[in-house]
């Protein structure tokens, strides 16, 4: 067999891009996060902006040394390709709608939210629009690259590179191309000891000259195959990309009994380490009536005369992946995806997803001692149907479902001829031993995650959020859910609807505190568990376990007492705080007796979700922060100890949601999130890390944005969350949240800023309209979730932690004479007053200095007027719109009775210019609104 067939043309990439203009090579830094993983990989999913990069290959990685980071372009797509979708798909699909589907709100939301947001918020809309046109204008620069480089973070580190854009390919990669009208004989790709022969349809694997398994056949589409992608004498197309890795590309047909062909697009990646990372897709060129199923797109065969597959072991939480041993030749270990995390304009997908449920989970079965790789997908499924149709969905018995015509009929949905493909995703390692082979899986499956950094202000997004904070409360409340409605009323300076929310039912403490306390001693003498959910009685009756509807309670009661005091707010502030330490003293005891043991307390608790164990936490942080008792402390302490204990042992970096000892548990897109809001970001929102160490602290928040980013959680553009990498398909309804970015603001911002800033720019551009068709979490309206359990980010935004208020103001003394003051001014309709006095200033007290009243918001950066008093000058610096009196004489005590000034303001060219109009004098003070600049106060 010949390595290279005699036609293989052999060329550089290239591309064009006569739109494209470039100086001197830009410098973008990009983060990175790992978790507990030693990968020498990372895959870096970069969004450029349009006319950014014309190449993705004309970039260079290099590390804080000045080192060059060997890099290689694992996918990538251009702007008119994001904008109009690819043309094999008949142009559906366009990645850079913000929902999956094609249905025609879909289409249409992006442009809508831009007009909306050009009406509303003006410079939002501006930016959004200007992006927009420039995406027209520059369709052939890169929109979205995932790169991987070879580099390595340590496990839960973070580190910085720089991307450096070049007019020209710094990587110039082997790239080879087989044809079938001008091949004759078959060929193989190497990378390493990895070695694919028989393309295009026999493949074999052999590792270090060993062959290992061959591809033999598939079950998809209502049709079987024995060739591997395509048939030898219909058209293919074999494409290979060689450098630090090799990315293999094969596309192809094979016949179909039911009619048509079957036409398939194969994609592999080539490690030397010993893996690859396959991405198998067909599209069915009639077909008919299909709707799909089981999914068996890979089927094993050992070699001839070798003993088959048999299963050494299935995936569990440490190692999520199967391990299975080729007769006498080698191990596999192999892990399926849900989606296809891995790849770059595909999340807009309907057919990326698998659905959940009894025997429709990804797994590798052992057929006759043949390894069959088996995903569902089948398009009336709720998880696929929510993604293609919203106006043929509905609830039935609190579940999505399609809805049914008026004769009773299911609403149908089909497959487009050649248009619709199915894509599925999985790596692969092998090895002598199996320790080798899920060592070469772990490479791929474990590598770092990055992302470019953008310069979004703390401020500039704290705004944004409070935009959407009008939204808090809209949607009505179940049980403590929306009991922070009473923000978006403080906000509108709606005084009835702040006595409304404040008359809720839910919002007396004291009243609530004792309603939860007594109805689960009532559930627990009837034999309930004391830990347990709540749940509906036959006779009608509701009985209550601490991790039912008190868990809510024992997590927003905290919250709820945060926000009335950041008002100040006129409710029973002291009896609240009562409560809170009623309600934690009452769980100690009763989880953890008389007198309380920690480990009784942890054992009984953990027997339960460890979403729903988590609310725990911010009850005994707030509880501690009242009394100085341990036990609330330890308390909290050992639940995020013991979150973090499965952290550090599994490979992807989440938590499970559903059990404190789990198997291969599936992140969670709805829960996974919610215990970040119930309960875990509360120990960042009370500043109170120091119960786990910031280190610590920091490492888990890295394992999630790690995670984040390798499951494709956020879409290619970052403009909005990928729903197609969704976990949670069968919650009633709420399939997605997407409040677990919280987290990262609080822990880090000028870190993770680039990560969330966009999602969060088109989050607020982003407004439900009553009417709109059903969404149910996957809708291209879908909410950033502002309040929901917990509120992180309603607390980041407006800087709400223990003691502080929504106006404050701090005086520092400069020397020699001088002082600044800071001015936070978090209501938007507020024009509060701060005034400096001489006793701030350790002089005698008795004057007022400076009054300033703040003409604009200020949530996270203050306003800022720094003050400098000389002999015969008065030096002021401005850093945001504000309207001074400055109590001359008070200011400067050696300016004589009677002493007359000017007042001068720094110009452009550097030249201090009379202010002339806007500025009342009198003989012993001025006043005037300042602008954000240099004035200058000088004597006659």
């Amino acid at each position: 067999m010949k390595k290279l067939a005699v036609a293989a043309v052999l060329f550089a990439l290239s591309f064009a891009a006569a739109d494209f203009v470039s100086a001197a090579p830009r410098e973008l830094q990009v983060h990175l996060a790992q978790a507990g993983n030693e990968s020498p990989y990372v895959f870096v999913r970069a969004k450029f902006e349009p006319g950014e990069l014309a190449d993705p290959w004309s970039v260079k990685f290099v590390d804080a040394a000045g080192r060059e980071v060997p890099y290689f372009v694992w996918d990538s797509m251009t702007w008119r390709e994001a904008r109009e979708g690819r043309a094999d798909w008949g142009h559906r699909y366009a990645p850079l709608n913000h929902a999956a589907g094609d249905a025609t709100d879909v289409k249409t939301a992006r442009d809508e939210k831009i007009r909306w947001a050009v009406e509303h918020l003006p410079q939002l809309g501006g930016k959004l629009k200007s992006e927009d046109d420039d995406a027209r204008t520059h369709g052939d620069s890169v929109c979205a690259a995932m790169y991987l480089l070879r580099y390595q973070v340590a496990a839960f580190g973070k580190q910085r590179l720089t991307l450096r854009i070049h007019d020209q390919q710094q990587v110039e990669p082997h790239h080879t191309v087989w044809r079938s009208s001008e091949v004759s004989e078959r060929t193989s790709v190497k990378q390493g000891g990895l070695d694919i022969a028989g393309l295009p349809d026999r493949l074999s694997l052999s590792w270090q000259g060993r062959e290992l398994f061959r591809l033999a056949g598939f079950d998809a589409g209502a049709a079987t195959g024995t060739v591997s992608r395509a048939d030898f004498s219909r058209p293919f197309t074999i494409e290979a990309t060689q450098a630090i890795i090799t990315k293999l590309t094969v596309t192809g047909e094979t016949p179909r009994s039911k009619g048509g062909t079957q036409r398939w697009q194969s994609t592999y990646w080539l490690f030397p380490e010993g893996a690859y990372c396959a991405l198998e897709g067909y599209s069915l060129t009639e077909p008919a009536g299909y709707r799909g199923g089981h999914q068996k797109l890979e089927i094993l065969a050992p070699p001839d005369g070798v003993e088959g597959f048999t299963q050494v072991r299935g995936p569990s939480w440490d190692a999520p992946w199967y391990v299975h041993q080729v007769g006498d030749r080698g191990f596999t270990a192999a892990h399926l995806f849900f989606a296809t995390p891995l790849t770059t304009g595909y999340g807009n997908n309907p057919f990326t997803v698998t659905a959940e449920g009894p025997n429709k989970e990804p797994r590798a079965d052992v057929e006759d001692g043949r390894l069959a790789l088996r995903w569902f997908h089948q398009i009336d499924d709720s998880a696929i149907a929510r993604l293609m149709t919203r106006e043929g969905l509905g609830i039935v018995n609190g579940h999505l479902a399609l809805k049914k015509s008026s004769d009773g009929a299911a609403n149908s949905l089909g497959w487009q001829a050649n248009n619709d493909w199915l894509y599925r995703q999985y790596v692969l390692g092998v090895g002598e031993q199996a320790e080798s082979a899920e060592g070469a899986l772990r490479s791929v499956l474990g590598a770092a995650s990055g992302w470019i950094d953008r310069p979004f202000s703390e401020e500039q997004v704290a705004a944004l959020l409070v935009s959407l904070m009008d939204e808090i409360g809209r949607g009505g409340q179940s049980s403590e859910i929306g009991l922070l409605k009473v923000v978006s009323a403080v906000i509108a300076d709606d005084r009835a609807a702040i006595d409304k929310a404040l008359r809720d039912r839910f919002q007396n403490h004291t009243e609530r505190t004792d309603f939860y306390i007594d109805i689960i001693r009532r559930s627990v003498a009837t034999g309930m568990k004391p830990s347990s959910g709540g749940g509906q009685q036959p006779d009608g009756s509701r009985l209550e376990g601490w991790t039912g509807n008190p868990c809510y309670h024992a997590a927003l009661m905290p919250v709820s007492i945060r926000t009335m005091e950041y008002f100040d707010l006129p409710v029973p502030l002291d009896d609240y705080r009562r409560a809170c330490v009623q309600f934690a003293d009452f769980g100690l005891e009763l989880l953890g007796g008389t007198p309380f043991d920690l480990e009784q307390f942890r054992t009984n608790l953990e027997a339960e979700w460890p979403s729903r164990c988590v609310p725990t936490i911010p009850l005994m942080l707030h509880a501690y922060s009242l009394e100085k008792d341990p036990r609330y402390i330890d308390a909290a302490r050992i639940l995020f100890d013991d979150l973090m204990r499965l952290v550090e042992r599994n490979p992807h970096g989440y938590f499970p949601a559903w059990s404190w000892t789990p198997q291969a548990d599936k992140y969670d897109t709805v829960y996974n999130p919610v215990a970040y809001e119930r309960g875990v970001t509360s120990l960042w929102s009370e500043k109170m890390l120091d119960v786990i160490g910031r280190d610590k602290a920091t490492q888990f928040v890295a394992a999630q944005a790690r995670w984040f980013v390798f499951s494709g959680q956020i879409s290619d553009t970052f403009e909005t969350d990928n729903v197609t990498a969704i976990r949670a398909c069968n919650h009633g309804g709420h399939t997605s949240l997407r409040n677990q970015i919280g987290i990262y603001l609080h822990d880090d911002f000028e870190f993770y800023r680039g990560l969330v800033g966009e999602l969060i720019e088109w989050s607020a551009a982003t407004r439900p309209e009553p009417g709109r068709v059903l969404s149910a979490g996957t809708g291209p309206y879908r909410r950033l979730e502002l309040s929901n359990a917990g509120s992180s980010m309603v607390r980041w935004a407006l800087d709400m932690s223990p003691g502080s208020r929504w106006f404050e103001t701090k005086v520092e003394r400069l020397k020699p004479d001088g002082f600044r003051l800071q001015i936070w001014n978090r209501l938007s309709r507020s024009r509060p007053t701060a005034v400096v006095h001489s006793e701030d200033l350790g002089r005698k007290a008795g004057d007022e200095i400076l009054r300033a009243v703040a003409e604009i918001p200020a949530y996270r950066e203050p306003i800022e007027i720094a003050v400098s008093p000389g002999d015969k000058t008065v030096g002021l610096k401005v850093s945001k719109p504000v309207t001074l009196r400055l109590q001359l004489h008070a200011m400067q005590p050696k300016f004589p009775e009677g002493t007359t000034f000017t007042l001068t303001r720094r110009q452009a060219d550097g030249v201090m210019k009379p202010i002339e109009q806007g500025v009342t004098w009198t003989a012993s003070e001025v006043a005037w609104r300042a602008e954000p600049g240099d004035y200058e106060l000088r004597a006659k």
